[in-house]
């Protein structure tokens, strides 16, 4: 690899969906998403891990949705009317979508700016972060989860099990 091509690696910039949690700002790689939807009336499931909220029908189609405040470990809040969002994302060929407090921004992120290798206190596993990035004027931190990691194939499973059922 020769220096050119470190460089443009290390340049390379990506987009990412900003969102809140818990006042807090994370970001997703704006390619794994499908699209974002303001919450909507959500059917309530039995016998489901409490991080699963419920079912909803996005044109015909019925989709899991994760309260991702729970999945995450952090305290649940109530949701606020014209800025709780549900981001809609596919994750192995199965369509979900994920509960946000609020939708922020798109970013263009550079590798540069990301620090992958993090050790931080944090209520979110670690594993499910991807990096920390850093605003250009390094003034805000995003936390950039791996929306991939979020649910292990078994919790996939169950949640699929549970839409079908």
């Amino acid at each position: 690899m020769n220096l050119e091509e470190v460089n443009s690696e290390k340049d390379f910039r990506e987009k990412y969906l900003i969102f809140q949690l818990n006042s807090e700002e994370y970001g997703v790689q704006l390619s794994m998403i499908k699209e974002v939807i303001a919450l909507t009336n959500v059917t309530k499931i039995p016998n489901v891990p409490n991080y699963f909220y419920g079912l909803i029908n996005l044109r015909g189609a019925i989709i899991s949705v994760i309260d991702l405040r729970i999945k995450l470990s952090l305290s649940e809040a109530t949701f606020k009317e014209k800025k709780t969002s549900i981001i809609i994302v596919d994750i192995d060929g199965f369509t979900l979508g994920f509960i946000v407090d609020e939708i922020m921004q798109v970013l263009n992120i550079q590798n540069s700016q990301i620090e992958r290798e993090v050790s931080m206190e944090s209520k979110v596993r670690q594993d499910y972060i991807s990096g920390i990035a850093r605003s250009e004027t390094g003034e805000r931190l995003l936390i950039l989860l791996d929306v991939n990691k979020i649910l292990g194939i078994d919790e996939l499973k169950l949640i699929k099990e549970s839409s079908e059922g």
